[in-house]
């Protein structure tokens, strides 16, 4: 699936970005002024995707730390530990009924809070995607270096950490000696699985475009 998908919409990402040396909404607009929604639908695309994820980078950097530790602070406590300790969600204020059944106060929900180290990793995730783009595409292309080799070092320490922990061996061979061919028949995992598609091949993004402008027109 991710195969077809790439043979049949990558190369019109690249080809039309190089092709008229600019960035989506310019470059379908050069195919036909009738395309111009097609650009815009991939920076609207583009742009959900990055609110969406960057605020979960402080999710992940919490876990993060946490990982280093032997006890979670959500252990046995997942649905206390989100209302209570991230969004710190404040009791409800209960109704009240009057004598002849009728309601005298609704239920009331004074409000929520807010975790300063989620809001700190928030702010820091967004300040290094402002560092990432400030000075265009020549700082962009250098921290790719970072972008792709940090991860990997977070992998081996977290991998490292993973089977170090008690009942690991279980994990491993659960992962790696037992299939279950039936999962293959849930519609859900196809939806996941197409989604994961969409995610990693960044079709329809709209970057592809910006980077191919910056490619000569004949660069083959």
């Amino acid at each position: 699936m991710s195969s077809l998908r790439r043979l049949s919409s990558q190369p019109l990402n690249h080809d039309t970005g190089q092709a008229y040396r600019a960035g989506s909404v310019a470059a379908y607009n050069s195919v036909d002024k009738r395309f111009k929604g097609i650009g815009l639908g991939c920076i609207c695309v583009g742009y959900m995707v990055v609110v969406y994820y960057v605020p979960m980078l402080g999710y992940v950097m919490v876990s993060f730390r946490h990982s280093f530790t032997n006890n979670f602070a959500w252990t046995g406590r997942i649905e206390e530990f989100w209302t209570r300790d991230v969004t710190e969600t404040v009791d409800p204020i209960p109704g009240r009924f009057d004598g002849n059944g009728g309601v005298s106060r609704y239920v009331s929900y004074p409000g929520t809070g807010l975790d300063g180290e989620l809001v700190g990793w928030n702010a820091f995730s967004w300040f290094i995607v402002w560092m990432c783009i400030c000075k265009g595409v020549g700082v962009t292309g250098r921290v790719v270096y970072i972008s792709i080799g940090l991860p990997i070092v977070i992998m081996i320490i977290l991998l490292g950490r993973g089977v170090s922990l008690p009942n690991a061996i279980d994990g491993i061979r659960l992962y790696w000696g037992e299939f279950n061919g039936s999962q293959l028949a849930g519609g859900a995992l196809w939806q996941a699985a197409t989604g994961q598609v969409f995610y990693s091949t960044g079709v329809g993004f709209g970057y592809f475009q910006g980077y191919a402008s910056y490619n000569s027109a004949s660069y083959r």
